[in-house]
Formats: C-alpha cells, structure tokens, sequence
C-alpha cells in the first residue's frame, strides 16, 4: 500500500509579523518527513518583508511551494479554503503563520493516519509568550472521537494549527467556510455531523505565541456577533438543540466582551477555545 502524500497549508497576510513568520516555514521546512507540496496563500497584498521572508525560507526547497495571491483580503476561512482547493496530495496539514511545528509533527500524523484510518487528527498545543522551548501552558485535548464529539456541543474540541486531515473528507463536507472567525470549528462540526471521524493525539504537536495578544485577539463585539452566528449555524444544522445553542450563546459572548486582563484568565482557566 502507497504511504500517504501531504500537503502542507499556510496562509500569510499584511499583519503578519516577519520574523514569526520566518520561524513558522523554517518549522515546516525542517521536518523529519518533509511535505510533498507546500500551498501558501497570501490573504491580500503583502508588504515586501513578507515577500522577502518567503524568498529567503522558501527557495529553493527540496518540495514543490505553490504561492497563491488573493487580490484582497478575504480572511482566514477564505484562505483556507484556496488552500485546500490548491492542494493536490492526500493529507492537508493546516499550520498557522505564527506558531512553530515540532519537527517530528508531519511523521507523527501520517503513521497515525495510515494506523487509524480516522478522517481528522490533531494534537495538543504548547503556548509560549516569547521563548518556544518555555511553554506556559499545555492545551490539552479529547483524544477518542466519542469524547471529541461530545466536547463539540459545547467548544472547540480541536487544535486547529495541529490539524491534519484527509483532503478528499474535507471537500466533501463542503471545505472552510468564507466566514469572519471561528472557520474551523464551523467545518469540524459539520463534519461531525457527517459521520466524518475525528481523533487527538496525547502530544505536543505545535508550539504557540500565546499571552495578552492572543485574548485581545479573541475579544470585542465582533467576536461576540460571530458567536451567536455560530451558534445559529450549528443549530440550523441540527448538530445542537436550541436550548444548547441559547446556553453556549450566553457562555461563550460574554467574556468576549469583558476586559482583555479578565478575559485572559478566564481563558487559562476555563475556555481555551
């Protein structure tokens, strides 16, 4: 039986920082079981350090890199979604412009894929502030896909940037949605719903820069609309009831509208998702 193909998923946009980005392809370029392709898609125009930065990390590479240019900033669910549209391998990797890969992830995945058979696998996430190898926190979580199922009524039971997933289970679903947040708990719940097999893996499969950017991040009346929207689509698909998607309504705007220091400590204590 062929080893599976895999393609690996960035997108970059003019807000990124170019350092962190630089780390972030070097992750990806430094894996023990390189990608066979990588697909980078450019959410807009990007100043010319960005484009310096992928020059410098991406070329040469002993892989195939597809640069995909949007001629606007779409938003992350957007470019997602033209990033799985480019792939042409068996397995999509998503992996976040800032965050750092452990060189062993791709290996990881793929052995664990080909042992599963499952449709969608992840793993646990480190967070750091400014130094990679001291992590402050560990997001753990569910590994079985009954008790990732179950955790999906109520949050995120994935780690989006740890993702690796059978391209062909996510175009059937319908891909990433062009929507403002939240664009990967929105397809991980359809997906749930179509059958669609989920797994974790009980390890550190990428670093992330976590801290007070990260809640600001995560906060305002934005975030907080989304939310609802979000627990509408879920209910409109009959994932949830409609007393569940009330409930979470109400448990997860909140604190998107408290202040950042609040929020934060809600965050590592409670929500993490």
């Amino acid at each position: 039986m062929p080893s599976l193909s895999l393609s690996a998923l960035c997108t970059t946009y003019h807000g990124d920082d170019p350092a962190e980005l630089s780390q972030s392809l070097c992750s990806i370029r430094n894996q023990t079981r390189p990608p066979d392709e990588l697909v980078l898609v450019k959410d807009g125009p990007v100043p010319e350090v960005i484009n310096n930065v992928i020059r410098d990390v991406l070329g040469p590479t002993e892989f195939p890199v597809e640069v995909v240019s949007l001629p606007r900033n779409r938003g992350h669910g957007a470019a997602l979604r033209e990033a799985v549209k480019n792939a042409t391998k068996d397995i999509v990797a998503i992996h976040d412009a800032d965050d750092i890969c452990i060189p062993e992830r791709f290996e990881t995945q793929l052995a664990f894929l080909d042992e599963t058979g499952a449709d969608v696998v992840g793993g646990y996430i480190a967070e750091f502030e400014d130094n990679p190898g001291d992590p402050h926190a560990i997001r753990e979580v569910p590994v079985e896909h009954e008790s990732i199922t179950a955790m999906a009524k109520f949050r995120c039971p994935m780690n989006q940037t740890t993702v690796s997933a059978r391209r062909e289970s996510i175009v059937d679903a319908g891909n990433y949605r062009p929507v403002d947040r939240m664009e990967d708990y929105e397809l991980w719940a359809r997906m749930i719903q179509s059958d669609y097999e989920f797994r974790n893996q009980a390890k550190v499969l990428v670093k992330v820069r976590g801290g007070t950017n990260m809640y600001s991040r995560r906060g305002g009346l934005e975030y907080a609309r989304e939310e609802i929207r979000l627990q509408k689509d879920f209910y409109d698909i009959g994932f949830i009831s409609a007393p569940r998607a009330l409930s979470n309504a109400m448990i997860r705007t909140v604190p998107r509208l408290l202040p950042n220091r609040i929020r934060g400590q809600l965050y590592q204590r409670f929500l993490r998702a």
